[in-house]
């Protein structure tokens, strides 16, 4: 060692330190405490500033396709209408409705979200992954996810904001989509079938007049349609007359009266030609020439569709070269890929054009067979005429008592629109993450000030 080093250890030593450091004990124990103390005011103070609502998940099962049971649109935000929010203050005690309203949050949202979003990074996480698997994951991870998320909304609750214990705030998270329920059966009508709406008639039915006859014969078709439809809800599928009769029975019996009974009073009456029945078979004859002109179409577009998928790309096929591993994909492999998508999606457009054709062709076909009932001219009594009058008017009774009972059950079925997927609950905590190491460090770094300063500062002269 040279002079200067022996002389900087002669000068500073381990028992100087300690002394001196025993001289300032106060300041190296105040130091760290207050430094500790200032941690805990700001972590309690970002506490105050930070949001941990009140989340609750529910289970759409009432909404199908993003649609309502009558076919209207559905929103996340009907769940906090003004309606819904005044009904559910009302029963809380709650008068801010504005300030309830800016606190709760309702959005599509699923608690499987976060596993299925991983399952996805795995799989995407793979090596060696073409350009086909990727675009087919990443399909699939949005068909699973939107699935999961459109069929379960996640309400939340700033509780804080409104002066709301957690108790409170779990309460209205359940009592919301009852409410929502409750307002939008009631006073939307969210549960009836619009096509069950203004197909009942109440007054009996007389078959005297063609024009009589001619309404008989519109209504009935409307009867076997709200019945279908009563039939194929497994809701009110179960619904019977004071007889025991379901809507499939009843339908079956509408069906057969309409093809023995009513069909020969109105051949019989539309033979007349006068003025009405001529406008009325006219009718008939230009919606069967427009559904015909509607199928030519279809079938137009059908044909070029399969033309297209037949034909493919004709452009040449070029080697596809490897380096390193990795597929060099030249022009026309791309060509290949994107005439596959095409063809893929064209074959989905085929299916619902052939869906469509047979509609129109179940349409015409109804409508040529009641062309075919209307000439032939049946000839009848009047006690024949009576007495389906009488049946008439039975089979109405029946029907009306159904269609009353489907709206009936209807208002009851507001409890099937949602199911709570667990309980309200916090997520997270209102302390920022890691607070206690925030504390600690804060308490170490004032130690280790508190250090340097007392030995930096002048010697304490003994007394």
């Amino acid at each position: 060692m040279d002079d200067q080093t022996e002389k900087f250890f002669d000068e500073v030593s381990i028992n100087d330190v300690i002394i001196k450091l025993w001289k300032r004990r106060g300041l190296i124990l105040i130091l760290p405490v207050l430094s500790g103390l200032l941690a805990v005011a700001s972590v309690l103070l970002m506490a105050t500033q930070s949001i941990n609502p009140m989340i609750h998940f529910v289970s759409l099962t009432g909404v199908t396709n993003g649609e309502y049971p009558n076919g209207v649109k559905f929103s996340p935000l009907d769940l906090k209408s003004s309606e819904v929010l005044i009904n559910v203050a009302n029963k809380f005690g709650l008068n801010d409705y504005d300030a309830l309203s800016e606190a709760i949050d309702v959005t599509f949202g699923a608690p499987t979200n976060v596993g299925i979003i991983k399952k996805y990074q795995v799989k995407l996480s793979q090596n060696k992954l073409k350009v086909a698997e990727i675009d087919q994951i990443n399909e699939q991870f949005n068909e699973e996810l939107s699935n999961a998320t459109e069929k379960t909304a996640k309400i939340a609750i700033d509780y804080q904001s409104i002066g709301i214990d957690e108790g409170l705030a779990a309460q209205i998270a359940l009592t919301l989509p009852l409410s929502w329920a409750e307002v939008f059966t009631k006073k939307f009508r969210i549960l009836d079938n619009p096509k069950l709406s203004g197909i009942s008639q109440i007054q009996e039915i007389n078959l005297r007049t063609p024009s009589n006859i001619i309404e008989a014969s519109d209504y009935l078709a409307n009867m076997l349609d709200g019945l279908e439809i009563i039939e194929n809800d497994s809701r009110l599928s179960g619904l019977q007359t004071d007889s025991g009769e379901t809507a499939a029975d009843l339908r079956v019996k509408v069906r057969d009266f309409n093809n023995l009974y009513l069909s020969a009073i109105l051949s019989r009456n539309l033979s007349n030609k006068d003025e009405l029945t001529k406008f009325y078979q006219n009718n008939f004859t230009l919606r069967i020439a427009m559904l015909t002109e509607q199928l030519n179409g279809v079938n137009e577009t059908v044909n070029s569709i399969r033309s297209m998928i037949s034909g493919g790309s004709n452009s040449e096929v070029e080697d596809t070269s490897f380096s390193n591993n990795r597929a060099n994909f030249g022009g026309s492999s791309l060509t290949e890929i994107v005439d596959l998508v095409n063809k893929s999606s064209m074959t989905d457009y085929l299916t619902s054009l052939f869906q469509l054709k047979l509609e129109i062709i179940k349409e015409r076909s109804e409508l040529n067979l009641r062309m075919s009932k209307i000439e032939e001219e049946v000839q009848y009594s009047d006690e024949f005429l009576i007495s389906t009058e009488q049946k008439l008017n039975k089979l109405n009774s029946k029907y009306t008592d159904i269609l009353v009972g489907a709206r009936q059950m209807n208002l009851q079925n507001n409890k099937t629109l949602s199911k709570s997927l667990g309980s309200p609950h916090l997520t997270g905590s209102l302390f920022p993450k890691r607070s206690i190491l925030i504390i600690l460090l804060s308490v170490i770094v004032g130690g280790l000030v508190a250090a340097i300063a007392a030995l930096m500062l002048p010697k304490v002269k003994d007394t």
